[in-house]
């Protein structure tokens, strides 16, 4: 959950400021939170800003390693006619769209 704050500056104008509401909790061992310690100060951040930006780098990778789909040109073409075009349903896709939906769970 994210709130927002409204935090009035030195110079007197207003900014919006995420405020941090959410607690991540974590069991490491030592020679991780040295690592941790030593890769946050060469960043001169502080330990907890380093591992919430590292890990929502890599969070970012991965969903897009599974949710985005890079084609071809000659593929795209192909994949976008079918699109704007679609084949109409006969019993083998009717069947295969049925296994997909009990296959796969929505989140």
């Amino acid at each position: 959950m994210t709130a927002l704050k409204r935090v009035i500056k030195r110079d007197g104008r207003a900014k919006n400021k995420r405020m941090k509401v959410e607690r991540l909790s974590m069991r490491i061992d030592i020679s991780a939170k040295t690592r941790l310690e030593r890769a946050a100060a060469y960043t001169q951040k502080s330990v907890s800003e380093y591992v919430v930006t590292r890990a929502l780098e890599a969070a970012e990778a991965d969903i897009i390693t599974h949710e985005k789909v890079i084609l071809p040109e000659m593929i795209w073409d192909k994949f976008f006619n079918a699109l704007q075009k679609p084949p109409k349903q006969n019993a083998a896709m009717k069947a295969l769209l049925k296994e997909h939906d009990q296959a796969v769970v929505s989140r």
